[in-house]
């Protein structure tokens, strides 16, 4: 059963509020007896607070979605993974994701070991200090990329796999995608028959330029049929 992770956010957002909250109330009251201090609270809660406020619109926005979905059953279509079926999805997700994570990996390892290897030859001092900085960026580096995807990976295999199409977005058992925010669009939906895989790209804006996200479904034998319906709708929406 699918549940609304975006409602806990939402409802973690609004506890945070109140806590930083009365925590700036506090701190701005007893301001004279703890002089600088109290300046440091006030400032860490404001941002804190801020930042909950923030969070609180986002995310509802989102969990209304989700809401759509599991209360009044407002989607496109819904589809439901043999046990066999979601394995072969999840798996061809990992593999084409853990490619691009092994590259950005050997990339990033290959300046770090140029970079740290210069200092580990030719540094005076500190030599064993650098190298095991070196191995240690290395290893988390790894561990980020590499180790804790796979443990996902397994996580994700042994839930029950379900996939809701709405309008303005897809659910994936409790990971929602959505282009219903500003600055975000649907770009575009296509199926990809050799791999039996149903592509559904969109757009939204970072801190820096435009990016671009692909979501592969695995479209379950039983709704073959439906494909051409839910790329018209999705791309009308």
């Amino acid at each position: 059963m699918i549940k609304n992770s975006q409602r806990t956010i939402v409802n973690v957002s609004i506890l945070f509020t109140i806590v930083f909250f009365i925590s700036t109330i506090q701190a701005y009251n007893n301001f004279s007896e703890r002089q600088g201090f109290a300046w440091a609270i006030i400032m860490v809660s404001i941002l804190w607070f801020f930042g909950s406020i923030i969070c609180i619109f986002t995310f509802s926005r989102r969990a209304n979605l989700v809401d759509e979905v599991i209360k009044d059953s407002k989607y496109i279509s819904h589809w439901t993974y043999t046990e066999k079926e979601w394995d072969e999805f999840k798996t061809k997700e990992y593999n084409l994701s853990m490619w691009i994570k092994l590259w950005l990996l050997v990339v990033v390892s290959f300046f770090i070991i140029v970079i740290f290897g210069w200092f580990v030859i030719f540094a005076e001092e500190g030599k064993a200090f650098m190298f095991f900085v070196w191995i240690g960026m290395i290893a988390l580096l790894t561990t980020v990329a590499l180790v804790i995807p796979w443990l996902l990976h397994i996580y994700d295999k042994s839930k029950i796999g379900e996939v809701y199409f709405m309008k303005k977005g897809v659910l994936i058992n409790n990971t929602l995608h959505s282009w219903d925010m500003p600055l975000s669009k649907l770009a575009d939906v296509s199926y990809n028959k050799k791999n039996n895989i149903l592509e559904v790209v969109y757009e939204f804006v970072t801190r820096v330029w435009p990016q671009n996200y692909t979501i592969n479904i695995l479209v379950p034998n039983n709704k073959k049929d439906e494909i051409d319906k839910i790329i018209n709708e999705l791309m009308n929406s």
